[in-house]
């Protein structure tokens, strides 16, 4: 794109951006300064409940993963991208994804939770979460169908594999 085009574009936008504001202050009755000032205002609460969604999420997995109370520090240069972005998300699937995510970042039992998990995550939409959280299952399955086949060393020489990279830390006692 060349300057000119980046000029019209760049004044596409602001004419786009006074006329959505004329619109909206027009339907308010209100002056553009204060409609755009309530438009934000709302936004930001919707972003704060949808906050408020994530952290009550995430506390109930912490309890079903036994790691209620035990949370570590997570990166901030994870943790704060993870946050905003999932503060914009409206889709139930994408929801869980992100609350399962931060939940794994402060899960103690974990290491190696990649930062780049959460620009990965940005790029899907719903029916990848879905497509993603079907193949998760079916590993699940077979990998418990694994275990438990009988071996002819026991059981007990069969270890469990790592998932996805993220790996559980082993107790130094």
């Amino acid at each position: 794109m060349d300057e000119s085009e980046n000029n019209k574009s760049g004044k596409g936008i602001v004419s786009v951006s006074d006329k959505l504001g004329e619109f909206v202050a027009k339907a308010i009755g209100e002056p553009l300064e204060e409609a755009s000032g309530m438009l934000a205002d709302r936004i930001r609460f919707m972003r704060w409940e949808q906050q408020i969604r994530l952290v009550d999420r995430c506390k109930e997995i912490a309890r079903n993963r036994g790691i209620e109370g035990k949370e570590t520090p997570a990166p901030t240069k994870s943790v704060l991208p993870l946050i905003e972005a999932a503060s914009l998300e409206s889709e139930p699937e994408l929801e869980e994804l992100w609350a399962q995510l931060l939940t794994s970042y402060v899960d103690p039992q974990l290491s190696n939770v990649r930062t780049g998990y959460v620009e990965i995550v940005k790029q899907l939409e719903a029916v990848d979460a879905k497509i993603l959280k079907i193949c998760y299952t079916q590993y699940e399955n077979k990998l418990e169908e694994y275990m438990n086949r009988p071996s002819i060393f026991g059981n007990s020489d069969r270890r469990r594999p790592t998932t996805f990279g993220i790996q559980k830390k082993r107790n130094s006692s």
